[in-house]
């Protein structure tokens, strides 16, 4: 894992010679601050996420972690409207899954969607 200071919200990223598919995790209207660089099995699977703000780090087992509704104030949040305004050359950057871990809810982003898109890079 690698941590970049970057203030343009960006599509790919340059890192070790090679060109790194951007995940956003912030809104468009949001500028963004950092790109985190996170590792796969292989080189192909490299990705980089755009964020901004103070990184924490939070541990937890797998047993903590519990799926829970979406909070009320994202239920308005239409996946097919966002989906909806981008082309068919460019990938989703990110669906929210809901967590809960020591009865606090988090929105993270949904890694099995992420992983699903690199595997399918493969093909």
């Amino acid at each position: 894992m690698s941590v970049d200071d970057y203030q343009e919200r960006i599509s790919k990223y340059q890192w070790q010679e090679q060109n790194l598919a951007v995940f956003h995790l912030l809104p468009q209207d949001r500028t963004p601050e950092k790109v985190i660089i996170l590792e796969g099995n292989t080189t192909e699977h490299r990705f980089a996420l755009q964020t901004a703000g103070e990184l924490r780090q939070l541990q937890a087992r797998i047993s903590d972690v519990k799926d829970t509704e979406l909070p009320e104030q994202f239920a308005d949040t239409s996946v097919d409207k966002i989906e909806g305004q981008s082309d068919e050359n460019v990938v989703l950057s990110y669906l929210y899954q809901t967590v809960m871990i020591d009865d606090n809810v988090y929105l993270v982003p949904d890694l099995d969607k992420i992983a699903h898109h690199l595997v399918n890079l493969d093909d």
